[in-house]
């Protein structure tokens, strides 16, 4: 029995995702998506700091979908009229399966967690934090990531500068 799943090319990290509550601002088909049970998320390395951990390709994190909403027009691109949603996350399992992606250039990809080499009889599922990851203190790298997705910009376009 094959397994539906969303597979996203993201920049995110783990901590920024499981402190959102999922994978924010992506143009996809909602009606495609909300019968799909699982989201893959898949190390856009090309466009992520130099921290982002995994290779380019690989997937990192697998999660059982508790819903699509809409992202508040404010937190989409400058300019970019697409209707941007959010998927949320109910529980999720980590995973590291290499050159999962394939050539496509396009973000957003639907298919089955057998089609990715993902078993799922094999995964450690783990509920979501109850309430937004936050930490008590928040890195450059953090701090970075999170301004870029909300700004569209990558984040090595931005510069944070302290004075003490």
């Amino acid at each position: 029995m094959s397994r539906g799943a969303i597979a996203i090319l993201t920049t995110e990290s783990k901590q920024l995702i499981l402190g959102h509550g999922g994978s924010q601002a992506w143009v996809l088909n909602r009606a495609r998506t909300r019968s799909m049970p699982y989201v893959v998320c898949v190390r856009n390395a090309r466009n992520a700091g130099k921290d982002s951990g995994e290779p380019h390709g690989t997937a990192f994190l697998v999660g059982r979908i508790g819903g699509i909403v809409p992202m508040p027009e404010s937190e989409g691109r400058e300019g970019d009229t697409a209707e941007r949603w959010k998927v949320v996350i109910r529980e999720y399992a980590e995973v590291d399966v290499p050159d999962a992606w394939g050539p496509s250039r396009n973000p957003v990809r639907y298919t089955t967690l057998e089609e990715m080499g993902i078993d799922p009889l094999g995964l450690d599922f783990k509920p979501m934090p109850s309430t937004p990851a936050a930490p008590t203190k928040l890195t450059i790298q953090q701090a970075k990531e999170a301004l870029a997705l909300s700004l569209g910009v990558r984040p090595e376009d931005i510069e944070i500068t302290i004075r003490a």
